[in-house]
């Protein structure tokens, strides 16, 4: 069931944690161009309910249940080792100028794998992919940055607002080009889930962080049952057309980490800094897809 080596799992689990952290920067990106993306559609759809009978009876040979613990522990590895580190630099000028310049480049150098994916490029896969460049462009804030505040007035445990919004944010997740982070700073939750999350690591547990932390949990656990499902039957039955969508979703995204303030930026060291921190994440991608052919030869 598991293509890859278990060690190459764990390292797409950090690097796609890290860009989940991050608001407009979507891991499902990561996860594509690293090519596990269509395994963990796969693994997360093989526990739907045709399974829950078998898991039931203590059998969980039927559900791809290694893969997902091994990448769970890298994103929650990489989330508690960078939430602290990405905080600080989200708030140093300099820091966040350079952290999307990376991702910049990361994204921007992902799109030839992306282009190499489609079997029978046409004139059809070009409007669907300038639809989702459009929807994108639209859809995703200049400046994702912002955590708003958000106050429960639920007198329950569970919020449903906040599991709605967990159900949103790992479908954005899953999809390359869209930030489930983002959706979360829309809503006004991801400062207040960050500081939740936070808090009950280091053990100051109240009864409104883990309201906030458990419903969430609870709408992205339903939220990937359900959309990795219908984003796997998609990739199966309209391959190109959805490739051709997701990388369109992935162009005009990149507005969102667009690492100046104007669109021409003036030339001085940090502009030159921010360049080769973006050509960095550009040449990244040639070893990222060296890696990822690795564990598809062996």
């Amino acid at each position: 069931m598991i293509p890859v080596p278990s060690w190459y799992i764990f390292f797409c689990g950090l690097i796609g944690g890290a860009a989940d952290a991050i608001p407009g920067i979507s891991g499902g990106t990561v996860y594509f161009l690293l090519g596990i993306y269509h395994d963990l559609l796969k693994a997360i759809a093989s526990f739907g309910p045709q399974s829950w009978p078998q898991l039931l009876r203590g059998n969980f040979t039927t559900v791809a249940w290694k893969f997902l613990l091994v990448l769970g522990f890298g994103v929650v590895c990489s989330f508690l080792t960078c939430a602290h580190a990405i905080v600080f630099l989200l708030q140093s000028p300099l820091g966040c100028q350079l952290l999307y310049a990376l991702f910049f480049g990361l994204v921007l150098g992902s799109l030839t794998f992306c282009y190499r994916q489609l079997k029978v490029p046409n004139v059809r896969m070009l409007v669907l992919f300038l639809l989702g460049s459009i929807a994108a462009y639209f859809l995703c804030a200049p400046d994702a940055t912002t955590q708003g505040g958000y106050v429960s007035h639920s007198l329950l445990l569970f919020d449903f607002r906040a599991f709605f919004a967990g159900i949103l944010a790992v479908t954005a997740m899953l999809l390359p080009g869209i930030s489930g982070s983002y959706v979360l700073t829309v809503m006004g939750m991801y400062g207040p889930l960050l500081s939740a999350i936070l808090d009950i690591v280091h053990g100051t547990i109240t009864m409104a962080s883990f309201s906030l932390v458990a419903s969430v949990g609870l709408g992205v656990l339903f939220g990937a049952l359900v959309s990795a499902k219908l984003i796997s039957k998609a990739f199966d039955r309209y391959h190109d057309a959805t490739i051709a969508i997701l990388c369109g979703f992935m162009v005009g995204s990149l507005k969102v980490v667009w690492p100046f303030e104007t669109v021409l930026p003036v030339w001085n060291v940090e502009t030159f800094s921010a360049l080769c921190s973006m050509a960095f994440g550009f040449g990244l991608i040639s070893i990222l897809e060296r890696l990822a052919s690795q564990p598809q030869q062996q």
